[in-house]
Formats: C-alpha cells, structure tokens, sequence
C-alpha cells in the first residue's frame, strides 16, 4: 500500500509517455495502460494487427475488432466473421433446452427474450 501510495504520487503529475520514458530510462519494466483509442492508434497494435477491421454487413462498414492470437506462421488465424446478430441463435439454442414455439412467443410478448 505504502508503494502504490508513492507510485501515484510520483505519476500523478507526469503524462504517460514521460512516466514510460522515464521507467524505460532505468531499465524500469513498464508499459502504457491504453484507452480503447490509444490502441486503435498505436503503431506496436498495428504492427501486430492485434486490431484488426472487419466488415459488418449490418452497420455497412467496417468495425474494428480483437485480431487472432497467436499469430502462427504456419497455421495462420483468419477472422471468417463478425459475431452473430442479437438474437440470432435464440430460436435455435430455446429449442435446444425444450423451449417450444409457444413458449417463445409468450417470452417475446414479455420482452423476455
């Protein structure tokens, strides 16, 4: 408790970059905590295609997304999709569990489901 006490008192007032520079100076293992932009912007991201874009049918445009990991030379990740549309399994997995049709339109008549 007493470190962390020192640690944000000490950071409290330096950018990040000055806080990585300054650790990465004194051999300090470190790195940044990113916002959701930051990693969308920075280069090591990019260069790893830990972000990648993909094209979603629904919103008629691209959407960035998690790349793969591990990247595999030879046996390399592709993304085939984005995730599935709200809903799109419901009927599907209801029916999996004994939900019959009737049932569903009474939980959709509820805004249950």
């Amino acid at each position: 408790a007493e470190l962390d006490e020192m640690i944000s008192a000490w950071t409290s007032y330096r950018t990040m970059s000055d806080v990585v520079r300054t650790c990465e100076a004194n051999a300090v293992p470190c790195g940044p905590v990113n916002t959701a932009k930051d990693m969308l912007e920075d280069a090591h991201m990019k260069a790893r295609q830990a972000i990648v874009s993909i094209m979603s049918p629904e919103m008629g445009r691209e959407v960035p997304m998690q790349g793969p990991v591990p990247k595999l030379s030879r046996t390399p990740a592709d993304i085939k999709r984005i995730g599935p549309k709200l809903g799109e399994h419901t009927d599907e997995i209801l029916d999996k569990i004994g939900i019959g049709s009737d049932e569903r339109v009474k939980l959709r008549q509820a805004n249950v489901i």
